[in-house]
C-alpha cells in the first residue's frame, strides 16, 4: 500500500486526504515511479475546487508534475529502465494520473530524464515554468535578434522565460508591478525592465552631460510616461524643473497631443448649496479624447418657460472649486426649445469629445423629451453669459 493524497468532495485544502491504495503494476506503456518528490500548482486548487475542466471523478487524485525513480515498466516500454530518474510532463488528467503520493503509475511516453545535475526536487520544482516559457520556441518561434516582452517577469514562468530567450538569442524584456524587483530581474539576465505601475522604462543610472541620448521603448496601444531624475554622489534627489513626457503609442505610429489641464464639468451640490466639479479630462490625456456622463434634471423645466438647464464646462484643477477654474463654455437649454415640460430626476445623457486642436464638442440628449442638443467651443472662443458670472462672485 502507498500514501496517495485524494480528495473525496471538491472544495478547500480541508477535503484532501492521505488514503492508503494499492498503487498497481504498470499497465502496457506505463511505468511505476517512487516519488522523491513533487510540484504545488495553483492549477491544481481550481481542480481540487471543482473549477477546472473537465471536472474531476469523485474520489481523485491530484498533482501535475513530480519527479522520482522508476520501480518497474509495463509492457511495450523500451526507452526507460528500472532505476532510472524521470519527471512527469504536465497535461494529462489529475482523477487518472495525480502525481501527489508515494507511489503512482504514469505513461512511458510523458517522462523526461532527470539530469545528473539536478536533485529530484530541484526536477519537481522546474518542469512547469519551464514547459510553459517552452511555448515562446514551440508556438511563437522566437529567434536570435527578437525581442521579447515578458510580463509578469518575476513569476516563476517569467524567470525561465527570460533563460530561454536568452538561450535563443533573444532580448529579453521584463515587465514587473514593482520597481524593487528591478535588480533582481536586471540580475536574472532581463536586457530592459518595464515598471508597468507608471508605464515607464528604468534606463538606469548615466553620468551626467550637456546631452543625454536614449532608446526608450515603447509599449504598443499605451500611455509611455518617461521621467527624468538627477541625483548627487550620494544617491540623494536633485530637485529640477522637469516634467513627465508622456507619449501614445499607437500601432502604427507615434501621435497625440497632451491636454495641459484638467477638464471638468460643473454640477450642482444640492445639499451643500454650491457647485462641484467632476472630472472628464485628466491632465496629460492625449487628445483626441471623448467621455460620458449622466445626470438628473434638478428640477423641473416648464415648456415653452424662462427656466433653463446649464451645461458648464471648465478647465483647471479638478480639486478647486468651479469658481477658480477657467470656463469653457457653457450649452443652455430653455424651456423655450423643449417639446414638452423636463421633469425633475430625468436623466440626461451627456457627450463630450475634445479634439487635438482642443475644440470641445458637448452634447446633451433629453431622455424626457427626445431631444439632442449640441455645441462647439474653441480654445479661442470661451462663452460664459454675464449672468453665470455674477452669481459666482456673489458666492464669492
Amino acid at each position: 500500500m502507498a500514501k496517495i493524497v485524494r480528495f473525496h468532495a471538491f472544495g478547500g485544502p480541508d477535503v484532501l486526504r492521505l488514503d492508503d491504495v494499492d498503487a498497481g503494476d504498470p499497465g502496457p506503456g506505463e511505468v511505476r515511479i517512487c516519488v522523491g518528490a513533487f510540484g504545488l500548482n495553483r492549477v491544481e486548487a481550481y481542480f481540487r475546487a471543482g473549477t477546472f475542466l473537465p471536472p474531476a471523478s469523485l474520489p481523485s487524485t491530484i498533482g501535475y508534475q513530480a519527479a522520482g525513480v522508476i520501480e518497474s515498466v509495463g509492457d511495450g516500454v523500451t526507452e526507460w529502465q528500472v532505476g532510472d530518474r524521470v519527471a512527469t510532463l504536465f497535461g494529462l488528467e489529475m482523477d487518472r494520473y495525480g502525481t501527489h503520493g508515494e507511489i503512482i503509475l504514469y505513461p512511458a511516453d510523458m517522462l523526461v530524464a532527470v539530469p545528473a545535475d539536478l536533485s529530484l526536487i530541484e526536477a519537481a520544482a522546474s518542469w512547469m515554468q519551464y514547459g510553459t516559457a517552452y511555448g515562446l520556441i514551440d508556438v511563437g518561434r522566437i529567434a536570435a535578434g527578437d525581442a521579447v516582452v515578458i510580463n509578469a517577469a518575476s513569476s516563476s514562468v517569467g524567470l525561465a522565460a527570460i533563460q530561454i530567450a536568452i538561450a535563443e538569442g533573444a532580448t529579453p524584456i521584463a515587465i514587473t508591478r514593482t520597481r524593487g524587483k528591478s535588480d533582481a530581474l536586471l540580475a536574472a539576465g532581463a536586457a530592459h525592465v518595464i515598471v508597468s505601475d507608471d508605464g515607464s522604462f528604468d534606463s538606469g543610472l548615466k553620468n551626467l552631460s550637456s546631452r543625454i541620448v536614449e532608446d526608450l521603448m515603447l509599449r504598443e496601444g499605451s500611455f509611455n510616461l518617461f521621467t527624468l531624475k538627477i541625483v548627487d554622489k550620494l544617491g540623494n534627489t536633485v530637485p529640477i524643473d522637469f516634467e513627465p513626457i508622456q507619449i501614445a503609442q499607437g500601432r502604427y505610429s507615434v501621435a497625440g497631443q497632451m491636454l495641459p489641464d484638467d477638464i471638468s464639468l460643473v454640477k450642482d451640490d444640492l445639499a451643500a448649496r454650491d457647485t462641484r466639479l467632476e472630472l472628464l479630462f485628466a491632465k496629460n490625456s492625449i487628445l483626441p479624447s471623448k467621455a460620458k456622463k449622466t445626470v438628473e434634471v434638478a428640477s423641473t423645466i416648464v415648456k415653452s418657460s424662462n427656466n433653463s438647464i446649464t451645461i458648464m464646462v471648465v478647465e483647471g484643477p479638478a480639486e478647486r472649486h468651479s469658481s477658480t477654474n477657467k470656463p469653457i463654455g457653457e450649452l443652455v437649454i430653455s424651456g423655450g426649445q423643449l417639446t414638452k415640460d423636463l421633469i425633475k430626476g430625468t436623466d440626461i445623457d451627456l457627450r463630450f469629445e475634445i479634439s487635438e486642436s482642443r475644440d470641445v464638442t458637448v452634447s446633451a440628449f433629453l431622455n424626457g423629451t427626445g431631444q439632442e442638443f449640441s455645441q462647439v467651443f474653441t480654445p479661442k472662443q470661451r462663452t460664459v453669459s454675464t449672468r453665470l458670472l455674477a452669481s459666482e462672485i456673489l458666492l464669492l
